[in-house]
């Protein structure tokens, strides 16, 4: 499941790449063997791109995990106060 949804994230992170030089190399790159070394290889020469990746692929990642922790009963807490600063 994960590797599907890995290279999902990848081909929805093409679809916002602005530069349609750069959406159809990185496009291209997700075919065949090898989709992840290529896919990270392409998306470094371009450092706003690298970093928008990043990004992207964290906050996919981070959502698959709240998903999987709400379906097993897991719920945000909710704080009456805020938590005492760090040290005390």
């Amino acid at each position: 499941m994960a590797l599907r949804a890995d290279c999902r994230d990848m081909s929805d992170f093409v679809a916002t790449v602005t530069d349609p030089h750069r959406a159809e190399q990185l496009e291209r790159s997700l075919s065949g063997r090898g989709v992840f070394k290529r896919f990270a290889n392409l998306v470094s020469r371009w450092p706003d791109e690298h970093d928008r990746w990043g990004a992207f692929s964290d906050d996919r990642q981070r959502g698959r995990a709240r998903s999987w922790l709400a379906s097993i009963g897991f719920r945000p807490a909710i704080h009456t106060q805020p938590p005492p600063p760090p040290g005390n």
